[in-house]
């Protein structure tokens, strides 16, 4: 029986995240985070002579260099660069002004799906996680995929609004303990407020509850001031974030995991990371440390960060336009306003077209008109989810033109 405290980061406390999670885990886990691998031992130690001494010679690297330096690119470690990880805890530090996260507490991963899919494997291998819905419709594959099943729950109705009654029931019901929530929501657009978070915060500790905070989207909102749940409920939460939708370089693949616990993030994925895909890449690294370091001068400086401020501008501009030609079509909003955040918004089929979301996107590929995905897909079967985020402004005008077109040719 392998003892968790043989594990854990020196000084640190035991949190019900990083005790659940030990105690959740599968058995192959613990033997592959207990196990040493002489690779990370001797690289660690040749860097540290390498720093001290210039005759050292090594031989431990299993790639090559120097034949062609102009096209080499090299591993990183197996979560990330150390910069990377220092710069982005840094970020939230200042940001959301947290306390005590130091690069320890970071894992960088490959895209935030891996991410997700790491932390299922580990907080709800044969459990049931509950799902907040309307949700990105991969994550029940995710879910799947790692060894878990899932019960979705709409645990926020479109005036924001916290569904306790409902999330305890289902808690009851389908004894879960984990709980994934995404804000802001895709595909809802949603936000919820300061106080909102604070409440599911005393309500996750009343009910021993971890949550999977996902938030690729926090600071593309429209309304408010972006939060993390890590504010809330550092003790029992993980939050999931990407380069990708907030710098806009989703190619490049790179995610990342925040927590509390540094024996989570620089322990557990770090044998779990190497093992699946060595280490995130390394070209997507180099750019978001470029982007992170512009944006923690001005927050050193006393400034907001200003790389998404025209962002958010011309995305606005894209969401207020796709709601008008949604509406003036005879849609209806979700929450009877345009998104909070993200770049979606949900919409419900207008009255008087009596098909299914599926049925409506098929016929509007068949006509060529326009696509959109059909949020059955996402647990809200008869409403569409419009991507603005692909759209500039002359797209959205041809799409009010096409979508009533389509919705003309439905009521007939």
């Amino acid at each position: 029986m392998i003892d968790l405290r043989e594990v854990m980061c020196s000084g640190e406390e035991l949190t019900p995240l990083l005790s659940y999670a030990w105690n959740s885990m599968p058995d192959r886990f613990k033997k592959i985070i207990t196990r040493t691998d002489p690779i990370l031992t001797v690289t660690a130690k040749a860097k540290e002579i390498m720093a001290e001494r210039k005759d050292f010679a090594r031989s431990d690297i299993g790639q090559v260099i120097g034949i062609r330096p102009d096209i080499e690119v090299y591993y990183t470690p197996s979560i990330g660069k150390l910069e990377l990880r220092d710069l982005i805890a840094e970020f939230w530090s200042l940001f959301y002004k947290l306390d005590n996260i130091t690069g320890a507490n970071v894992a960088i991963t490959t895209g935030a799906t891996q991410a997700l899919g790491l932390l299922f494997s580990i907080l709800g291998y044969k459990k049931k996680v509950i799902l907040m819905t309307p949700h990105w419709p991969t994550f029940p594959d995710v879910i799947t995929k790692a060894g878990a099943e899932y019960a979705a729950v709409e645990i926020f109705d479109e005036n924001r609004q916290l569904r306790l009654d409902e999330l305890r029931n289902a808690i009851k019901t389908e004894d879960a303990h984990t709980v994934l929530i995404n804000l802001p929501n895709n595909p809802s657009g949603i936000t919820v407020s300061k106080e909102t978070m604070i409440k599911l915060a005393e309500f996750a500790r009343e009910n021993d509850l971890i949550l999977i905070s996902d938030e690729v989207y926090n600071r593309v909102i429209f309304t408010g001031e972006p939060q993390t749940m890590l504010s809330f409920a550092p003790e029992r939460t993980v939050v999931v974030s990407a380069a990708s939708k907030e710098y806009l370089i989703p190619g490049h693949r790179i995610g990342y995991v925040i927590s509390k616990s540094p024996t989570l993030t620089d322990i557990f994925l770090k044998k779990l990371v190497r093992c699946e895909n060595s280490c995130p890449g390394t070209v997507g690294q180099d750019v978001f440390i470029e982007m992170l370091k512009k944006e923690i001068d001005e927050l050193r400086r006393g400034k907001s960060p200003s790389f998404l401020e025209p962002v958010i501008e011309q995305l606005k501009e894209r969401r207020d336009a796709l709601a008008d030609v949604l509406q003036n079509a005879g849609f209806k909003l979700l929450g009877n306003r345009p998104s909070d955040g993200t770049i979606f918004m949900l919409a419900k089929i207008p009255e008087g077209i009596e098909i299914s979301d599926e049925e409506f996107i098929d016929k509007a590929l068949e006509m060529k008109k326009i696509s959109g995905i059909p949020a059955s897909a996402c647990g809200k079967p008869g409403w569409i989810r419009f991507s603005f985020g692909s759209m500039r402004m002359e797209d959205i005008e041809r799409f009010g033109r096409n979508i009533k077109e389509v919705v003309d040719e439905l009521k007939k």
